[in-house]
């Protein structure tokens, strides 16, 4: 498949790179394709009433979801692409999520493997979280689709695509920032990014009438808020 733009180009290209650093760090080269493993880890997190939830992923494929619950819900699939059977069940074995209440926010991350080898896996995660709770996500690596709730959401990414839903009555206004890549707002209302170097794009749209305040932080990808 061909990129899309420049942003995408730029996306494959440092992800081979990565690639390359990850075998010269000693893992193995010429093991067969091992992906029919696939760990399912589930957890359920209780949220206090009035705290925030922050998700924080440094690799991964996410769609995050607000609903009428009372706890953050994970569920991540594990697939280990090209390892050998023993290096995955392995790193399977070291991986894990952990949450921890602070300062008023519940946070659930992804622990057990450093970045390098987290990059060998392939993740894919479906949270849900209540819609009361105002959200923040962190992701490293990897494409984001959010579902928002009824309270400010906040997003910060390294490298991917971010889509974020919201009802276009709930949505108050939009701040997106990103150094490589489009940003904008579809749907009912539209809005682009203006340039910035001629490479990134920066977004303030306070179009909305509703209560909910949107801050989106991309290095390299694009941003949309799709209101519907």
């Amino acid at each position: 498949m061909m990129p899309r733009n420049l942003s995408q180009l730029l996306t494959y290209l440092l992800l081979a790179l990565f690639g390359v650093a990850a075998v010269a760090a000693g893992e193995p080269e010429g093991v067969a394709v091992f992906s029919d493993a696939i760990e399912v880890v589930d957890s359920l997190i209780p949220v206090p009433a009035g705290h925030g939830v922050r998700v924080r992923f440094p690799v991964g494929e996410l769609k995050i979801r607000a609903a009428d619950v009372e706890s953050v819900a994970t569920e991540l699939e594990v697939r280990c692409g090209k390892l050998s059977a023993a290096l995955c069940d392995k790193y399977r074995r070291k991986l894990r999520l952990a949450a921890d209440s602070r300062d008023g926010v519940v946070e659930v991350r992804l622990v057990g493997l450093p970045k390098w080898k987290l990059r060998k896996l392939r993740l894919d995660g479906a949270v849900t979280v209540p819609s009361r709770a105002p959200l923040a996500v962190e992701v490293g690596i990897g494409d984001v689709d959010i579902w928002a709730g009824e309270r400010d959401l906040a997003v910060r990414m390294g490298i991917g695509d971010l889509t974020v839903h919201v009802a276009p009555e709930q949505v108050r206004s939009v701040r997106a920032a990103t150094r490589i890549g489009d940003a904008g707002v579809r749907g009912a209302e539209q809005a682009e990014g203006r340039r910035r170097f001629l490479l990134g794009a920066v977004l303030d749209w306070t179009g909305g009438e509703g209560a909910i305040d949107i801050a989106l932080a991309l290095r390299i990808g694009d941003a949309a808020v799709v209101l519907e």
